[in-house]
């Protein structure tokens, strides 16, 4: 699938730019939402986190712009992600 070529291009550059950008309140956020998952999450549960914590480093990156493509490409590889996530 195309968009996860394509996420797999854009998300380590937005994880290069946030780790030039990302303050100690955001990393600290990341941690609890980390950490907030708790022993024994169920499938959605990691998935909603996983979105959650894809989205925030996206943000991090102080560029707009690839926070709003990575949104866009994140939609399509949502069900896939789950599928993975079961079996």
């Amino acid at each position: 699938m195309q968009a996860f070529q394509v996420r797999g291009i854009l998300e380590p550059a937005a994880t290069a730019m946030a780790a030039q950008h990302i303050g100690e309140t955001e990393l600290a956020d990341l941690r609890a939402l980390l950490d907030g998952l708790g022993d024994n999450p169920g499938v959605e549960e990691l998935l909603a986190n996983d979105l959650e914590f894809h989205r925030r480093i996206a943000a991090a990156s102080g560029a707009p712009l690839l926070c709003s493509l990575l949104e866009t490409i994140s939609g399509p590889t949502v069900r896939a992600r789950l599928w993975r996530g079961i079996t």
